[in-house]
């Protein structure tokens, strides 16, 4: 039985009450062919998010499965979306996809460090998604894509540029210390704690 990429969106669309094992199987075996549909189903959605209070599953997944297809377009949509002053992210989606975002934002680098930190440091982001960025390095480095030399200079490096009243950074930096068990670190953390 062949099934075309039209139908697997479908039946994505229509998966709303349980997990859709099966058809996100079948979307990853589609990479390629199925990446456009997925990002016009983001698109459609972002051109009415005005008139929504809540992402469809079909959303999320479709961000999901471009990141693991390390289909770049879809980073560039996630960024748009983030970049909306009139949208929060945190409303939009289901707790899974917020707090699991680092995982989503690792998953879709492309090794173009730079995009990165311009949104740790962009303050009209609002923070706790720029932390989000800050575990992502993690994820990164994790992924062996960049050195543990690069990530542990910008995690002193945000240690010093963010103020002390900046919380949801330090709380991130000491999991992505305490998660990569970055020893080096340590003492860096520590003043955190002593200010």
């Amino acid at each position: 039985m062949v099934i075309v990429v039209e139908e697997i969106i479908n039946r994505l669309r229509l998966s709303v009450d349980k997990y859709p094992e099966k058809e996100l199987e079948m979307a990853y075996k589609n990479k390629g062919k199925i990446n456009d549909l997925l990002l016009d189903e983001i698109r459609n959605w972002m051109k009415d998010i005005d008139e929504l209070d809540y992402a469809p599953k079909i959303i999320t997944y479709s961000f999901i499965l471009l990141a693991l297809f390390k289909d770049t377009r879809g980073y560039d949509l996630l960024i748009k979306l983030i970049e909306q002053e009139k949208n929060n992210f945190g409303d939009l989606f289901d707790d899974g996809l917020t707090y699991s975002l680092y995982l989503l934002i690792g998953e879709f680098y492309d090794g173009n460090l730079d995009k990165y930190l311009d949104i740790i440091y962009d303050k009209k982001i609002d923070i706790y998604i720029r932390t989000n960025f800050i575990r992502a390095l993690g994820k990164i480095y994790a992924n062996n894509l960049i050195s543990k030399d690069k990530l542990i200079e910008l995690l002193k490096e945000f240690i010093k540029h963010f103020k002390s009243d900046n919380y949801p950074v330090y709380d991130d930096i000491v999991e992505v210390v305490k998660r990569l068990k970055l020893e080096e670190l340590i003492d860096d953390i520590k003043s955190l704690y002593d200010k």
